[in-house]
């Protein structure tokens, strides 16, 4: 019976194969740190100069594990070599050890944001951190403070809706957090006039209910009916639109004797009411879009901010090295 691992061939192949790209996927503690540098080692048995050679890990437990691991490797192989090229290309690996990138991918992408500080647009002096909780409240009221009557308005309207301060500088550090996932938002100047659309709709469905009825309007159905097209009708401005989601037709009300159609006229209300709810919704929307739209200058007060005290936090560091090699192809064959 073999002593081999059942994917032996396919450990060889990702060892040996260095001219083409590997993706390997395996559970903790199956070797893939192992496969990792066998690989790395063959490179430099191919006289690739270790400078030119990246490893990249996620902790720096594992890069300093990474590092040992190879240097005692490489000393093993110079010792087992006897001379010839082989054993040169090991010795300068050795001798230039200290330039040797195994670092963690944080460590990686922050070493390219100093080496070409210009076109990333950084400080070169840049640090690693956050800004104080104390600071981003004092940005966040000095947010508030700056807003518009319109955004103020805006604010109001979205608090009315079950926002509060606290939801509010929840999302923002949720935004702040997700920068990169935040999608492109598109302004809408004008709010949807939703108002006469809802008050159309209710007059046209009162029209129908009248002339259903034929009995006494104290029927409960019908006084259902009535609360909802009394919100309707005492509305003067967007304020109180919210205020009816929360009115329910009720489907088991009213006395059939007292319609000329209960069923018709209960579907119709059902209608006219999903109809008013959707159209609520639509200014929700609207209001959402309106306050996220805020928030982003938020935001970016905090990230100038930021800026001005050449503060990147780990995830901006990988943003950043990100849209250094994307956005600047002079860059990119710089690294590559």
């Amino acid at each position: 019976m073999s002593d081999r691992p059942i994917d032996h061939s396919e450990r060889e192949f990702a060892k040996n194969q260095t001219d083409v790209n590997i993706s390997l996927e395996a559970g903790a503690g199956t070797g893939k740190t192992t496969v990792l540098i066998d690989r790395y080692l063959e490179l430099i048995k191919s006289g690739i100069p270790i400078e030119e050679i990246a490893a990249i890990t996620f902790t720096v437990k594992a890069a300093r594990e990474m590092s040992w691991r190879i240097r005692e490797k490489l000393e093993q192989l110079r010792d087992e070599s006897t001379r010839g090229i082989g054993r040169e290309y090991i010795e300068n690996a050795l001798i230039n050890f200290n330039k040797a990138t195994i670092k963690t991918i944080h460590s990686f992408a922050l070493s390219m944001l100093k080496e070409r500080p210009f076109e990333a647009s950084v400080d070169p002096e840049l640090v690693i951190g956050e800004l104080e909780n104390d600071e981003i409240d004092t940005l966040f009221r000095r947010w508030l403070a700056s807003l518009s009557e319109y955004e103020v308005a805006v604010l109001s309207k979205a608090i009315k809706t079950g926002l509060s301060v606290d939801n509010l500088k929840n999302t923002l550090k949720i935004l702040l957090d997700s920068l990169d996932l935040l999608p492109a938002i598109e302004e809408e100047e004008q709010p949807p006039q939703v108002i006469p659309l809802i008050k159309e709709k209710i007059e046209e469905t009162d029209e129908i209910v009248n002339n259903q009825l034929k009995g006494s309007t104290d029927d409960k159905l019908y006084k259902n009916f009535l609360n909802l097209k009394e919100a309707v009708e005492s509305l003067e401005c967007e304020d109180n639109l919210v205020s009816l989601l929360d009115i329910k037709i009720k489907q088991n009300l009213g006395i059939a004797p007292n319609w000329k159609d209960k069923q018709f006229v209960l579907n119709t209300i059902n209608d006219a009411k999903s109809y008013i709810d959707s159209q609520v919704n639509v200014w929700c929307s609207w209001v959402s879009n309106r306050l996220l739209l805020s928030i982003v200058q938020l935001i970016n007060m905090i990230y100038e901010r930021k800026r001005e005290l050449s503060i990147l936090t780990y995830d901006d560091i990988l943003i950043k090295a990100r849209d250094l090699i994307r956005n600047n192809p002079e860059v990119r064959n710089y690294f590559r």
